[in-house]
């Protein structure tokens, strides 16, 4: 383990104070499905090839997932001695939160893997873990899981392993969000920045999302005007949006990238 804990550091000075904890996040997985897998960095084998399955929370239109996706592929495959085969999974937790969802997705998940069941499971952020810890519980016992998720989560993750088998082992990778850092820079950009609003959805996810942000930004009440708009129609959204751009820094929370924002925040 001292080359895991010895590269987090590490790994946390590339680049920037930004990316080197996404880095590290990235590099923390691949070295403990390096151990989980009990494979090695060595000449390349001739024994079966390593099956990860991939499970993202959210769709694949929004795109946010593929630098973290591309990184991961490619440092797994290069630190293994065995061939490695990546499927990936798009949940589609946040459109579809209902439990017909999940248990078609479980249903989809045996047929899909009825001959061969994966290696290693990577559940992407905390909606694919808890639909792992829930709905999945029973996907694929005694496979380890590899999990990434935000810190904010992890009392949570804590006590939903604590409370009863899960059949399987499970590392945690908690990564840090920092939502303050895009207003900080907002208004770095635009100094006469009077108001900002925050568009949220009505998902389950981004209704905790609207929470800790109103916790992050509280800070900012002296300075700049805070407004959040959500449960709103998609008409009246675009009218509030466009009516409301003198002085305006406008984000989003989660997975949706701002129309004019500086920076997106994702689980």
């Amino acid at each position: 383990m001292r080359p895991v804990i010895l590269g987090r550091k590490n790994w946390i000075h590339i680049g920037s104070s930004q990316a080197g904890p996404k880095i590290a996040a990235i590099l923390s997985i691949v070295e403990s499905g390096r151990r989980l897998g009990s494979v090695a960095p060595s000449q390349k084998s001739s024994n079966p090839p390593k099956r990860v399955l991939l499970l993202y929370s959210f769709d694949n239109d929004e795109g946010i997932y593929t630098g973290f996706d591309h990184v991961l592929r490619s440092e797994l495959r290069l630190g293994v001695r065995d061939r490695v085969e990546f499927y990936t999974e798009y949940l589609d937790l946040v459109r579809f939160p209902s439990t017909a969802h999940a248990a078609n997705l479980v249903k989809l998940l045996k047929l899909e893997f009825s001959e061969q069941k994966p290696d290693l499971i990577v559940p992407v952020s905390y909606s694919a873990l808890k639909f792992l810890l829930e709905d999945g519980k029973d996907l694929f016992p005694g496979t380890p899981a590899v999990a990434l998720f935000n810190s904010k989560r992890l009392d949570e993750v804590r006590r939903r392993i604590s409370t009863g088998t899960i059949g399987r082992d499970i590392t945690g990778v908690a990564s840090v969000d920092e939502p303050s850092r895009t207003i900080d820079l907002a208004l770095r950009i635009q100094p006469d920045t009077q108001r900002v609003v925050v568009v949220v959805g009505s998902s389950t996810v981004e209704n905790y999302w609207l929470e800790q942000l109103k916790q992050d930004f509280s800070a900012y009440r002296q300075r700049v005007e805070v407004t959040y708009l959500t449960g709103l129609s998609m008409d009246e959204l675009l009218w509030r949006w466009i009516s409301g751009t003198h002085r305006t820094c406008k984000t989003g929370p989660v997975h949706r990238r701002a129309v004019s924002g500086v920076e997106r925040i994702w689980e």
